[in-house]
């Protein structure tokens, strides 16, 4: 039988916000008078492909202090193959961003369920996203975060289809809805585990301050510590990543010596190319062959994106040493890496496969689905966001040399003062479980660095309540944690993966992180099967050092 935890509070008030949300609500939403679940077959998109999944559509009310309207959530599974009378019970994925798509944990789902088979995976798809009362607007599209000057458009688009507001897209609505769901398809006598990501694991912990009794046990992987981290600072944390990076290319001798002709350590090497930049003497060849001038932002954005990536970041010091040397064949290897990561979209297709011009009745078009930059502006200026203003984020920024280049874009939105923030009277419960809970985090995550994901460990201290840090893995650790030598293309070849499937065997024993020892270490060897692919790949080059 699932075991069952009370909640506790560590300030009365909080009780009492909790009381007063579950007495207007009714308590548990879910009632034997809803109708039942119709679940059929899943939209035709490519993260569906060869994936025997169910979806389904399931109401929740829209605003839940008065819960007359509805609107529908959109759910996915896959069943694993054991006998019911076998089944140990659900595994629920809760997607990050705020604003992507779950839906990329369809072939995840997939691959755990063979791995797996005595447990039924959950897609679960965040209210404003996608197929889930989605907040799209065709201004901005194309868009991580809402520009200032496409606001009021975006806006208006969105009172058009919601008339009553977006204030109820919320954080806090977003975990009720979570709840509600699990409510509802949770069989009797079976287990719930829920598993969030990135900001996901920031929804979860909102989730936990709520219904804490609810799973028997949780997952969070790539933290957003709630109370400790926000995104006004996101460009510290690659900039921090960035530093340790050539930091280890100092403890490496070859990695060392091949920079020694910039500056006598890599970090210097890495600041002497800003400046020659700054100078107008970096590589003028290059920036001859570019469509767009090489900007100081942009060389920013560059080794922030090769930071994020477990592929790129040995390649990084090797396009340091290109870009200063800049002989006819670095020209041509670094226009090779500008022009192939241009073409990668955020929003790109599942293995670049074409979707489908119409993925079924009832479902949006896929280039609605992947991301939602309304309400991933909407969520993270209303509870992600301390207030540092677009001149102050530049200021610090100077003195980086890597970021993404997300917190400027949020503080101008924040600035222009067009967006409708919603002010959360529970946004600052957190996390209160007794239920075991497995914590996976890189050491070295420019998205969610290790420094502000630890304190969480000072809402989930309890017996069989773990913190697990995973070195040299990427965001994501179940799918950025490789084994060295394994190819990648199962998700047992990483280690985060094996860590949580030794935790969701049994989250009362310790799991087993003999794996750590494996993982793929961060190499600057030209030779390492790593980096001569991803070298071949993005420079055009096997030896990401030499040049022709």
């Amino acid at each position: 039988m699932p075991l069952r935890f009370e909640i506790s509070f560590r300030n009365p008030l909080h009780l009492a916000l909790v009381l007063c949300v579950l007495a207007v609500s009714g308590g548990v939403v879910g009632s034997t008078s809803e109708p039942s679940i119709q679940w059929g077959e899943c939209p035709d998109y490519p993260e569906f492909k060869d994936v025997a999944a169910e979806c389904a559509f399931i109401p929740v009310p829209l605003k839940y202090s008065n819960p007359g309207r509805t609107i529908p959530i959109f759910v996915a599974r896959v069943r694993g193959s054991a006998p019911e009378t076998e089944k140990r019970g659900q595994l629920w994925f809760v997607t990050g961003g705020p604003g992507a798509s779950a839906i990329g944990f369809a072939r995840q789902s997939r691959s755990f369920a063979e791995l797996r088979p005595e447990w039924d995976y959950y897609i679960f798809e965040q209210r404003g996203i996608g197929n889930s009362a989605p907040l799209y607007c065709a201004t901005a599209a194309d868009e991580a975060i809402v520009a200032p000057e496409d606001a009021l458009d975006c806006l208006a688009e969105l009172r058009r289809a919601w008339p009553e507001g977006i204030e109820d897209f919320t954080v806090t609505n977003t975990a009720r809805d979570l709840a509600h769901i699990i409510d509802r398809l949770r069989p009797p006598g079976q287990e719930v585990v829920v598993y969030g990501v990135s900001y996901g694991t920031y929804l979860v912990q909102r989730y936990l301050a709520l219904r804490g009794e609810q799973p028997d046990a949780v997952i969070l992987d790539s933290i957003v510590a709630a109370g400790y981290e926000a995104y006004d600072t996101i460009e510290r944390g690659t900039n921090a990543a960035a530093r340790m990076v050539m930091d280890r290319c100092a403890k490496d001798a070859d990695c060392r010596r091949r920079l020694a002709g910039i500056a006598a350590d890599p970090w210097t090497a890495l600041g002497v190319t800003f400046a020659r930049l700054d100078q107008g003497q970096l590589c003028p060849e290059l920036q001859a062959r570019l469509d767009s001038p090489l900007t100081r932002s942009y060389l920013r954005s560059l080794f922030g994106t090769m930071i994020e990536r477990t592929d790129l970041r040995g390649l990084m010091p090797a396009v340091v040493l290109r870009l200063n040397r800049c002989v006819p064949d670095d020209v041509m290897a670094l226009e090779h890496l500008i022009r192939s990561l241009s073409s990668e979209s955020l929003f790109s297709a599942a293995d670049s496969e074409a979707p489908a011009a119409d993925p079924g009745p009832g479902f949006v078009p896929y280039e609605q689905v992947k991301y939602s930059a309304p309400l991933s502006s909407h969520i993270t200026l209303s509870d992600l966001w301390e207030g540092t203003s677009f001149a102050q984020i530049m200021n610090e920024a100077e003195g980086f040399y890597a970021w993404l280049n997300v917190a400027p874009s949020l503080a101008l939105l924040a600035d222009a003062q067009v967006w409708p923030v919603y002010r959360d009277p529970l946004s600052d419960l957190h996390a209160n479980t007794r239920a075991p809970a497995l914590m996976l985090n890189s050491d070295i995550d420019s998205n969610t660095p290790l420094a502000e994901a630890i304190p969480i460990r000072e809402d989930l201290n309890g017996p069989n309540q773990r913190f697990v840090t995973v070195p040299d893995a990427g965001h994501v650790v179940i799918l950025n944690s490789l084994m060295a030598g394994a190819k990648g293309d199962k998700p047992a070849d990483h280690c985060g993966t094996r860590v949580m499937l030794s935790f969701l065997d049994d989250p009362y024993r310790e799991p087993d992180t003999s794996c750590i020892s494996g993982v793929e270490r961060l190499s600057f060897d030209a030779a390492n099967s790593r980096n001569r692919k991803s070298s071949l790949q993005y420079l055009g080059r096997k030896d990401m050092w030499s040049a022709k």
